[in-house]
């Protein structure tokens, strides 16, 4: 887990190592164990790397590495936790290996079979790789966008990092994207669903996840979609087979991330997801000491401390735990916004924030953490209208029964309006009439802007397309807009504080293997996630695998109204009125000003 930069250069101009170095020096929290720099003869690609040692802690397994022939050069950030697999693979075509580091067996894999080599990595990164010979920069970010790939291009250099803060370092100036806050503001989203690429900086551009590229000395590039997940094709497994094979996934998924040369623990909400992982860890690798990392709360509605003592009667651990607070959140606001770059969407950051620092000072290096699980396997409670309009299509006597179990099982109704009724059974419809409706009637849709920076994006299309198929809507969630926004929140707040975050419930296997069940394997009478609920029984307690209250890392909205986050926002207020980007305050949109005004001053 590490921090990564480098720049190629188009027009006889050369790659300084002072510039190098200012670019790995800003990323510094992201690799504090070890750097370095490599810049080839002609000084017209230069590759830098900020170490966090993860994976064979030697020397030798240090960056930028070099191929075994000397033709590919590497800076690689990230985990390939099926290393050691694919490490005997190679040894058998010939490969001899000097580390035991997985940095090692990416750059042989990618020297044997090139961008095929990604279809067989289970694990999560951002690298680039130099080929001398071909005078080329592959570059490839994980599936799922875990790992973080921004980069610069225009006519006279390619330039790229694992955060924008070492592309400016660089000497790129910051261009803001008008746009991006526009979609922010109203309709509050921090990425752009119709363009994955797009940044709040008009110059700066992000590899989507499951893309890789190849830019070459001539300042070409070309950008390739590798990998993705096929919604349609449904087996016909039982359900008991199912079982079976999602909790043999699961357990393997644990088993591979648990792969370390330095202390591993989890990150511990109480809720199924994190629960799941605790107890499948315990079961697998039985042990005295595991250390967990809980946000509680003073406040009885907030606070999961319940459910901890109930995982406490059921296995061993240690459990460590924190108390965010709004004068934490005050306090912290400006060093958060500073590695997450971007706008977040509300102050219960605070808590990723505050659980890393405490696996931090407990000298914790690696989490495993929950995250993916409710969006691959349907877990909230928005998921229960496409599930019954396809059920309803498919078979309506189950449609009835079900809805029925929704209803009055978990006593769910505000999810049956009119609206959304009418959006899931014509998506499309709905979609291109909104849009029709809003390029017309301005005024209901960001009335607290200023008129002229409206105006200008009043016909964008709204960013958000739903589906009445729930492996569409999931498919949604997971590479359009929902899970990518968690996981960079999680990749800043980790790396702040040198810490690495590992997903089971993201391995490729797991995930390709749930979106090939049937509807009613992940919602079944009236619950979400019901495969991993049925998978879990006898490992989690009861209590938790059919918990009805789903809290999540929430802060309490009391917050937003205590006197100093008040004077925050009154500030942020001045300072968008005085750029012309409102007109007014509207008091939902507090936070968002908040979030907008630490851009335009940055």
């Amino acid at each position: 887990m590490c921090g990564i930069a480098g720049k190629i250069t188009f027009r006889n101009t050369r790659v300084s190592m002072h510039e190098l170095q200012k670019m790995t020096n800003s990323i510094i929290h992201r690799g504090p164990d070890g750097e370095g720099q490599w810049i080839n003869e002609e000084s017209n690609i230069g590759l830098g790397h900020r170490r966090l040692s993860i994976i064979d802690l030697s020397e030798k397994a240090s960056q930028p590495m070099h191929s075994s022939n000397g033709r590919f050069v590497i800076t690689y950030n990230g985990e390939i936790y099926n290393y050691i697999e694919l490490r005997s693979e190679l040894k058998k075509k010939g490969y001899e290996f000097f580390t035991e580091s997985d940095t090692e067996v990416l750059i042989a894999g990618y020297q044997e079979f090139g961008k095929l080599f990604l279809n067989k990595i289970d694990g999560m990164f951002a690298f680039g790789i130099w080929d001398k010979e071909n005078q080329e920069l592959f570059c490839a970010r994980d599936r799922f966008g875990e790992k973080p790939f921004f980069y610069f291009l225009d006519n006279e250099k390619f330039v790229f990092a694992s955060e924008m803060k070492a592309i400016f370092a660089s000497g790129i100036p910051k261009f803001i994207n008008n746009q991006m806050l526009y979609l922010y503001l109203t309709y509050d989203v921090v990425e752009n669903p119709n363009n994955k690429s797009q940044t709040f900086y008009e110059n700066i551009i992000h590899l989507p996840a499951s893309h890789c590229m190849k830019v070459s000395v001539n300042g070409k590039i070309k950008v390739k979609k590798y990998w993705d997940i096929d919604t349609e094709s449904i087996s016909d497994i039982s359900f008991e087979d199912a079982k079976f094979k999602f909790k043999s996934l699961f357990e393997e998924s644990v088993q591979l991330r648990m792969r370390s040369d330095v202390s591993v623990g989890s990150s511990l909400s109480g809720g199924l997801d994190s629960s799941s992982i605790l107890c499948t860890i315990l079961d697998l690798f039985p042990r005295n000491r595991f250390n967990t990392f809980t946000a509680r709360f003073k406040n009885k509605d907030f606070d999961e401390g319940k459910y901890i003592e109930k995982l406490h009667k059921h296995v061993n651990f240690i459990s460590h735990s924190c108390y965010p607070s709004s004068k934490l959140m005050i306090d912290e606001l400006d060093k958060i916004f500073y590695h997450q770059e971007e706008p977040f969407g509300s102050s219960s950051i605070i808590n990723q924030w505050e659980v890393m620092k405490l696996a931090k000072e407990n000298n914790t290096v690696v989490l495993l953490d929950g995250q993916g699980a409710d969006e691959i396997i349907g877990g909230y409670f928005k998921y229960f209208l496409p599930y019954l309009y396809e059920t309803k299509k498919n078979e309506k006597e189950k449609y009835y029964e079900e809805k029925v179990a929704i209803q009055n099982h978990l006593g769910i109704q505000k999810y049956f309006n009119k609206k959304e009724k009418l959006r899931m059974m014509a998506p499309k419809l709905y979609d291109n009439v909104t849009d029709i409706l809003r390029s017309k009637i301005t005024n209901n849709i960001g009335h607290d802007l200023n008129d002229e920076f409206k105006n200008t994006f009043r016909y964008y299309p709204q960013p958000f397309h739903r589906d009445n198929n729930l492996n569409d809507f999931l498919y949604n969630d997971v590479f359009k807009y929902g899970l990518g926004k968690l996981l960079r929140f999680s990749d800043r707040n980790s790396m702040a504080h040198s810490r690495e975050v590992r997903l089971p419930y993201l391995s490729y296997k797991l995930v390709e293997f749930i979106f090939s069940l049937p509807a009613h394997f992940k919602i079944q009478n009236g619950w979400t996630k019901f495969i991993l609920r049925k998978s879990m029984e006898d490992v989690v307690p009861l209590s938790i695998v059919y918990r009805k209250d789903k809290m999540g890392f929430q802060a309490p909205d009391s917050w937003l109204q205590e006197k100093h986050f008040k004077e925050l926002i009154e500030n942020s207020i001045s300072v968008l009125k005085e750029h012309r980007v409102i007109k007014h305050s509207n008091v939902s949109n507090y936070w968002k000003y908040l979030m907008v005004s630490k851009i335009l001053i940055s």
